[in-house]
């Protein structure tokens, strides 16, 4: 239910996404032994982030979005389904 709610009524800013990419690409290439982060994991990450940014919204800030604050979510998210590679 928040789920499908959040999907419709909370944007990612292209901030956000470009951080995801640069956690995705700092992953994979800085690490030793890289870690790889699945398409899915980072769908997966995106959209909790939008239903916490739905569940703890400000009223006064009319449209709903994901600000780089919410990004401490990842944190569990990417270390939970992160493969390390050697």
């Amino acid at each position: 239910m928040y789920r499908q709610q959040a999907l419709r009524h909370v944007s990612v800013p292209i901030e956000v996404r470009q951080l995801l990419a640069d956690l995705r690409t700092h992953l994979r290439e800085k690490i030793e032994p890289p870690v790889y982060v699945s398409d899915r994991r980072l769908v997966k990450a995106v959209g909790l982030m939008q239903v916490t940014a739905l569940l703890q919204a400000c009223p006064n800030h009319g449209e709903q979005c994901v600000g780089q604050l919410r990004t401490h979510v990842l944190l569990n998210v990417v270390a939970k389904g992160a493969t390390m590679h050697t």
